[in-house]
């Protein structure tokens, strides 16, 4: 009974440090991240985004890309964001509905249920 136990305690213990390996290790590049948000993502359907502001701060954002929302370039007219590598995206729950951001700062997403960390 004692040996039974001990087996039990050992594959749980496994198991749970096998799921917590491939949790930490589910990565993805920033291309495999922008197709997400560019190809997958909708309203119905949005891509949770952590990035780090210019400030350090943490922010997460449910996301998704319209392109026929767009008016004059990735980052919403401003050439200079642009030139920057920022895009206005549009944000489910946010006053305004949009957010600049910075795609070299995104660190982590979460899509249909999987969290992945994006390697910039």
């Amino acid at each position: 009974m004692q040996e039974n136990l001990q087996k039990r305690k050992k594959m749980t213990s496994n198991s749970v440090h096998s799921k917590l390996q491939q949790f930490i290790s589910a990565e993805i590049s920033f291309s495999e991240f922008e197709d997400i948000l560019k190809n997958q993502a909708t309203a119905s359907n949005p891509v949770r985004v952590g990035w780090i502001t210019e400030l350090g701060l943490k922010r997460y954002y449910d996301m998704y890309w319209d392109s026929s929302a767009y008016v004059g370039g990735d980052a919403g007219g401003s050439d200079a964001k642009a030139q920057m590598d920022m895009y206005n995206i549009q944000c489910l729950g946010v006053d305004g509905d949009w957010r600049t951001i910075d795609f070299n700062t995104v660190y982590k997403v979460r899509f249909n249920n999987k969290t992945y960390k994006v390697d910039n």
